[in-house]
C-alpha cells in the first residue's frame, strides 16, 4: 500500500515524523476489508495536512483506484482531525481514538450463521478465518482451503461458502459505515440509498431513497439485503424528497426477514 506525503516544508519536524509513523501504521487497520482488493491495483494514497487555529488535519486521499474501490475506500477512512491541540503527544493520542476496534469486536461477538457449519463452535471457527493473523481479509481461495481442511466432514458447497463469505465481509464493512453515518447525524441526518451493481429488484427500488438516519423503519432498510447485495448509502443535510415511516413499509416488507434489520445496530449477522 503505497502513501505519498505532501507535508508542508515549514511543518515543525516531529509533527511531521508523528503523522508519517501514525498514518503508515493505522492505514492497513481502517482498511482491513480491502486490503486484497487494493494490492491488486495501482493506486496510491496521498497524504496532505492543513491546520485550522491550533487543530490540525490529516486528509488521505485516494489515486489512481477504480472508481468503485475509490468509494468504499472513502468510507472507510476516518476523519483525521485532533481533538486537541496541535502537540505531539495530542496528536499521538487523538490518532489513538481513531484506531478503536468497535467493529472487529462486534464481528467476533456474533457468530456469521455459515451453513456448512454444524455447530457453533464451527461457526465461529470460519467466522474468525475470515481474517489472518494480522486481522487482514482473507483471499476467498484461502478462506475455501481453510474450511475443507478443517470441516473434511462437512461435504462443504463452495458456491454457497463464497455467497456466505462475501455477505460476511460486506457486513463488516457496513457495521463500520453506519458507526459513522450515527455519529455524525447532526450534521447530515439523511441517508440515500445508493444501489450500483447490485441485482436485487427490492435494491434497485431502493436506488435514489433519502430518507432519516434516526427513522427506525429506514434503519431496517440499510444494507446489505440480500446475500450478493453491493449496496452502500451515502449522506446529506437536504430534506427534499425525504421518505419516512410509513411510506417506507412498502420497500422494507420486500426484503426477505432474514435481511431486514441493521448490522450497525443490533450486531446480528445473518
Amino acid at each position: 500500500m503505497k502513501s505519498l506525503f505532501e507535508l508542508p516544508d515549514d511543518m515543525d519536524k516531529a509533527l511531521n515524523e508523528m503523522v508519517r509513523r501514525q498514518v503508515n501504521e493505522n492505514l492497513n487497520k481502517w482498511l482491513t476489508p480491502l486490503i486484497k482488493e487494493i494490492d491488486n491495483e495501482k493506486g496510491e494514497f496521498i497524504v496532505t495536512t492543513s491546520i485550522n487555529g491550533d487543530k490540525l488535519r490529516v486528509n488521505i486521499e485516494p489515486r489512481g483506484f477504480s472508481e468503485g474501490l475509490t468509494v468504499r475506500i472513502k468510507e472507510l477512512l476516518p476523519k483525521l482531525d485532533t481533538e486537541d491541540s496541535v502537540k505531539k503527544v495530542n496528536v499521538e493520542s487523538s490518532f489513538d481514538k481513531l484506531t478503536n476496534t468497535d467493529w472487529w469486536e462486534q464481528y467476533m461477538i456474533n457468530a456469521f450463521p455459515f451453513s456448512c457449519a454444524k455447530n457453533s463452535e464451527e461457526r465461529m471457527l470460519l467466522q474468525v478465518n475470515v481474517f489472518d493473523e494480522n486481522k487482514v481479509v482473507r483471499s476467498f481461495s484461502k478462506f475455501k482451503k481453510f474450511a475443507h481442511e478443517n470441516l473434511p466432514n462437512n461435504n462443504i458447497d463452495d458456491i454457497l461458502l463464497r455467497t456466505e463469505f462475501d455477505l460476511a465481509v460486506s457486513s463488516v464493512v457496513m457495521i463500520e459505515k453506519w458507526k459513522r453515518i450515527w455519529e455524525d447525524r447532526d450534521l447530515d441526518p439523511y441517508m440515500i440509498y445508493e444501489c450500483d451493481n447490485c441485482s436485487c429488484e427490492i435494491c434497485k427500488e431502493l436506488n435514489g431513497l433519502t430518507m432519516p438516519i434516526d427513522d427506525k423503519i429506514a434503519q431496517d432498510i440499510f444494507p446489505p439485503n440480500n446475500f450478493h447485495c453491493t449496496c452502500s448509502v451515502e449522506t446529506t443535510d437536504e430534506d427534499s424528497n425525504v421518505i419516512s415511516g410509513s411510506e417506507l413499509l412498502k420497500y422494507r416488507d420486500r426484503i426477505s426477514k432474514q435481511f431486514q434489520g441493521n448490522v450497525g445496530i443490533n450486531g446480528i449477522f445473518r
